[in-house]
């Protein structure tokens, strides 16, 4: 599994719970994504993201390939080959005069000369950092209340009026 999305730079409890939801938004938003753009042929990337706490905030791991939905593949090496077969059967691609495995060594040996369809910008890529760019404000406001919050209950808590003040953000 590789880390698709890491928040990090709090030991705070309320601080993590703003972190985790907006993980979890940037999750949805990716699974939005692909779906649409039509990437989910096995939908194996999607079933595999996950949100994992980590000490001082929390990351979104999914599948070891998720990197080339989001940067391509330059090329270099064979893909491999046992991966493309699984996505053909997955995608139900035929061909009258070819196997499987016979297509799949072709699309490989493409993507070797080549590189992939998003690498050479003819498909677009995941938007992670779209997707976070666009989070951020929600991110950001959290952190604010879960601050606010925090801050009424130090002065509460100091001029022993906790059962005075109002928690509200």
């Amino acid at each position: 599994m590789k880390v698709i999305v890491r928040i990090s730079g709090t030991t705070r409890e309320a601080n993590k719970e703003a972190i985790f939801s907006t993980l979890e938004i940037v999750r949805r938003r990716i699974v939005g994504d692909m779906n649409i753009n039509n990437r989910n042929a096995s939908k194996k990337f999607i079933k595999s993201l996950d949100i994992k706490e980590l000490r001082t905030g929390g990351q979104l791991i999914g599948e070891d390939y998720g990197q080339q939905l989001i940067t391509g593949r330059k090329p270099g090496k064979f893909p491999p080959i046992k991966s493309i077969q699984q996505w053909i059967e997955a995608k139900g691609l035929t061909l009258n005069k070819i196997t499987k495995e016979g297509l799949a060594f072709v699309i490989a040996r493409k993507i070797a000369q080549k590189g992939t369809d998003i690498f050479r910008h003819k498909k677009p890529a995941l938007n992670v950092k779209g997707i976070m760019d666009d989070v951020e404000p929600h991110l950001k406001d959290q952190l604010i209340q879960a601050e606010k919050i925090e801050i009424k209950t130090a002065i509460a808590k100091a001029l022993g009026a906790t059962q005075h003040l109002k928690l509200q953000p």
